[in-house]
């Protein structure tokens, strides 16, 4: 399947779904590691009038650091080995200025007016923080 998207440089995907339990990994993120598929385009726009009219945004998220990057274990805090899991978030400067970049070249490309960066460096001071830092030196 791999060299076949390589070859023809498409895919069609439908949803996938990983199985829970050790050993499995998710295909998705397996995708998106072997094609640096980093950037997750979400367009959100109100068609039929109701609640909330005239929303007309595009959500531009990192698809490969964070949390995706799948450094994980478990910790043993009491008798039994599983009562806490961890899971390593990681942002690289390279990272941040990639998809901060994308967004940008997204937004003018696409004529949107403005760039937001959503972030929570207010309490993720380092992986929310490198992210919040980048785009600053970006505007």
């Amino acid at each position: 399947t791999l060299a076949s998207i390589r070859a023809r440089r498409v895919a069609l995907k439908g949803p996938l779904t990983t199985p829970s339990g050790p050993g499995y990994r998710s295909v998705n993120v397996a995708l998106r590691k072997e094609f640096e598929l980093y950037a997750n385009i979400r367009p959100a726009k109100t068609i039929l009038p109701g609640r909330y009219d005239g929303i007309d945004i595009v959500l531009i998220r990192e698809n490969l650091e964070g949390f995706y990057t799948g450094i994980e274990h478990w910790i043993p805090p009491r008798d039994d080995p599983h009562s806490a899991g961890v899971t390593t978030g990681v942002t690289t400067r390279y990272g941040c200025e990639r998809i901060i970049r994308y967004a940008f070249e997204y937004a003018v490309k696409h004529g949107r007016k403005k760039v937001t960066i959503v972030h929570k460096a207010n309490i993720l001071k380092m992986v929310s923080g490198l992210f919040l830092e980048v785009g600053g030196e970006r505007v």
